[in-house]
């Protein structure tokens, strides 16, 4: 999330920010359009950075355990036993926040790209173009309610549990 994708969205929102800034009369919003454009750039270089300092509290016990090489055996398991559960609460915190910033993000970037479809005044095919925008706008509706149930019930929908209620029925075993 936070090494590939988020960084290419976040470019691909730059990008068409630009586009915008460039011909704002072929837009029927082009404020609404920048605004939900730089948002979403905004709130997915944000997931990078969030993602970036996540990390920065991940480490295995063995590379901790390299960390205190002068300590006795005992001494350094519980030193590695302490630095894990310090980092711990760190590594939800950043990555929770990185969770939000990135979904926040595409939702921003959707519609976004629904106001940018939009047909302006004088389109000579308006039909296509608000289909276009209402697919943007649905797409982003789509992840709002997929990241409000995800963080509502986390787990619920995992590729392994699908394929245990398709393979097992409802029980799931």
């Amino acid at each position: 999330m936070t090494g590939i994708a988020a960084p290419l969205l976040a470019g691909a929102a730059i990008a068409i920010t630009g586009v915008v800034v460039q011909q704002p009369s072929s837009l029927r919003w082009p404020g609404v359009t920048l605004l939900l454009l730089i948002a979403a750039a905004s709130l997915l270089i944000t997931a990078v950075q969030m993602g970036f300092l996540a990390r920065r509290h991940v480490a295995t016990p063995g590379e901790i355990a390299e960390w205190w090489p002068g300590l006795s055996d005992a001494k350094r398991v519980r030193r590695v036993r302490a630095d894990l559960k310090d980092d711990a609460p760190l590594y939800a915190w950043w990555s929770d926040l990185s969770r939000w910033a990135y979904g926040l993000g595409i939702v921003a970037l959707w519609a976004g790209l629904g106001c940018a479809v939009m047909p302006g005044h004088g389109d000579g095919q308006p039909v296509g173009r608000w289909f276009a925008a209402g697919v943007g706008w649905a797409t982003a509706v789509l992840e709002i309610a997929w990241f409000v149930a995800t963080r509502l019930r986390p787990g619920w929908f995992t590729p392994r549990r699908i394929a245990r209620r398709h393979y097992y029925g409802r029980s799931g075993k």
